[in-house]
């Protein structure tokens, strides 16, 4: 008898049951620390689950910004609970696909004109129904002449013109997102929280 091969693919996200609400925060929970950051999670959490709920019964719903700023040194969880935040913002309906794709800088700037936008559009269409991180996004803003600006506004655009099609979460170091933020102070109006990943 031939032996029966092993199917060694990983299973698309779509394919697989989607998370709950309830199981992501559970996953959440079960991270060392981090209290704060899942404190504000669950408050977010509740005030889309009663927007929801509004919608449902034809009140006015109050609209939301999703996208998010995370700001903490490297290894203290910004990934791992941006996977979690794709998951839930899939589990409530407000993304279609929920995957989570992760960028910085290199994957976004070009050396030439016009190359930082189609980079840009690429990753975000990558993202589309999901949530597009960029990691150490305070590098785009570099100053002086720097492509880097031309991807901060291509970003700042598809969030406006495809509203609630895909989630931005900027990530980073304390210090540098604030300076980023101070400089490029529409990122900051269009997100909705700021987590702080500190304990």
């Amino acid at each position: 008898m031939e032996p029966i091969e092993k199917n060694t693919e990983e299973t698309p996200k779509e394919a697989l049951s989607p998370v709950t609400v309830e199981e992501a925060l559970a996953r959440l929970a079960e991270l060392e620390g981090l209290e704060q950051v899942k404190k504000e999670v669950r408050e977010f959490v509740g005030i889309l689950k009663m927007n929801e709920l509004r919608r449902q019964r034809n009140l006015p719903v109050e609209d939301i910004s999703c996208h998010m700023v995370f700001m903490g040194s490297a290894g203290t969880g910004k990934t791992t609970v941006a996977r979690i935040m794709a998951d839930i913002f899939r589990a409530l309906g407000i993304l279609k696909k929920g995957q989570l794709v992760e960028t910085n800088r290199s994957e976004l700037v070009g050396q030439y004109v016009g190359q930082t936008a189609y980079k840009t559009k690429e990753k975000i269409d990558e993202a589309m129904g999901g949530v597009l991180l960029i990691d150490e996004a305070y590098t785009l803003n570099k100053g002086g002449f720097d492509f880097g600006q031309e991807a901060i506004d291509t970003i700042l655009k598809e969030m406006e013109d495809r509203r609630g099609e895909f989630v931005v979460i900027l990530s980073g170091d304390e210090g540098n997102m604030q300076k980023f933020l101070s400089a490029v102070p529409y990122f900051g109006l269009h997100c909705v929280g700021k987590l702080h990943f500190t304990d």
